[in-house]
């Protein structure tokens, strides 16, 4: 995981793996609630989540006015990067009750 300022008014956080990489058709469905990998390809493992994870991290993102982006290559890996403006728009915060 890295942390970065490319410029005066942005965040940038990155993860990156060394798995199997993402195919580039279930690129998009990944971020949906629920979402796991078929059991006949290379996501198969023994102990399989809820698949919420990347779900929440779109969602928080784009709640903090930020953007998450993918980038992956079968076989290589992948990284995620979220990109946060410094200063939180007002209109995409919500006040807690």
């Amino acid at each position: 995981m890295t942390a970065s300022k490319p410029d005066e008014g942005h965040w940038c956080i990155s993860v990156t793996d060394t798995g199997p990489g993402i195919p580039a058709s279930k690129r998009s469905e990944i971020f949906k609630e629920f979402f796991q990998g078929e059991a006949e390809t290379v996501y198969d493992r023994p102990h399989q989540g809820t698949g919420l994870g990347l779900s929440i991290v779109k969602g928080l993102s784009e709640q903090m006015g930020g953007k998450l982006s993918l980038q992956s290559e079968e076989g290589v890996g992948s990284n995620f990067s979220i990109l946060f403006p410094l200063i939180i728009p007002k209109e995409t915060t919500r006040k807690l009750k």
